[in-house]
């Protein structure tokens, strides 16, 4: 019986298909707001930045054979509107994505995003945000329905749990050539990645989307790295 494909959605700036870390991307799209003031959508989900790439990279190195889906809302630098970050999230759920990465975080609350958040899980949809309480970019991490993820002193493939929905995971990109190499630094937003494609092999080797029998995996695999 063949094993289920994994879909992971990664909300960032993009990701560019033809680096060598990255393989196939099976999809994607780009939201921005224009001139008007109105949200736009395209299919260029092209990496002008390189973030969403090392991003990608990360979970590519923890689960090689999952389905990477871009979903591209920052452009020119790694800032957005509240209203695009939420369009983000409405497209990935309504495409029934398994996973949603957020390697990123803003700092004040958001009604439409907390009950965007709730709404995935209620899907079966796993959330997962980085957590960079020391900077104060704690929001989507802190919604419930979200795991938040922190960087650690942690190996690949290895994680904690620490408490309510917050884990701790290697904050080490996968080394990157060229230049890329400017994002390739240790942080939450790889944490984030690298957990992201933990969750991924977890729900594979599973064989199901049972959201909270994975999540129960997650907690009793993390709690033995405490």
């Amino acid at each position: 019986m063949k094993k289920k494909q994994v879909k992971i959605g990664v909300i960032d700036s993009g990701i560019n298909p033809y680096h060598s870390h990255i393989g196939e991307v099976n999809g994607g799209i780009s939201i921005s707001v224009g001139k008007d003031m109105y949200l736009e959508w395209n299919s260029d989900f092209r990496d002008r930045l390189g973030h969403g790439t090392a991003v990608a990279a990360a979970i590519r190195d923890e689960m090689p054979d999952c389905e990477l889906y871009a979903i591209r809302i920052f452009n020119e630098q790694l800032t957005t509107y509240p209203t695009v970050l939420c369009a983000a999230l409405e497209w990935a759920i309504a495409e029934e994505l398994d996973i949603i990465n957020l390697s990123l975080g803003v700092m004040n609350e958001s009604v439409e995003l907390k009950q965007l958040c709730q709404e995935a899980k209620e899907k079966g949809i796993f959330v997962v945000a980085a957590l960079d309480e020391d900077r104060g970019f704690i929001y989507p991490a802190r919604y419930e329905g979200v795991l938040a993820v922190s960087a650690g002193e942690y190996s690949k493939g290895e994680f904690e749990y620490s408490h309510d929905n917050c884990f701790r995971a290697c904050g080490y990109p996968k080394e990157l050539n060229g230049d890329i190499q400017r994002y390739n630094l240790h942080g939450h937003s790889f944490a984030s990645a690298r957990f992201t494609g933990m969750i991924g092999k977890t729900i594979k080797e599973q064989d199901e989307k049972n959201y909270s029998s994975i999540y129960e995996l997650l907690i009793k695999e993390g709690l033995k790295n405490k």
